[in-house]
């Protein structure tokens, strides 16, 4: 849980685009600032890597969306490219 709804692409850009859906290795490959969300983007990798599990990324507000997959990133070990938020 953290205070921002999901990891998005672009953030400060006059177009950010949320993930809702996206592997690590994707996930990975986005520059987020080590000072901003890159520690968060690193602990969700890491996690996946070591368990296969899927990490959910959301406001504690969101937490039930979140798990049903409503709201939120998750970081999905068999997600094959970037499902944004519509």
């Amino acid at each position: 849980m953290t205070d921002v709804a999901n990891f998005e692409l672009g953030f400060g850009t006059e177009h950010p685009r949320s993930i809702r859906h996206i592997s690590s290795e994707a996930l990975r490959a986005q520059p987020f600032p080590a000072g901003s969300m890159g520690p968060k983007v690193e602990a969700a990798c890491r996690f996946v890597e070591a368990t296969g599990n899927r990490p959910m990324i959301g406001r504690l507000e969101d937490a039930v969306e979140l798990t049903k997959g409503t709201r939120g990133t998750i970081v999905d070990p068999a997600a094959d490219e970037i499902d944004h938020a519509r």
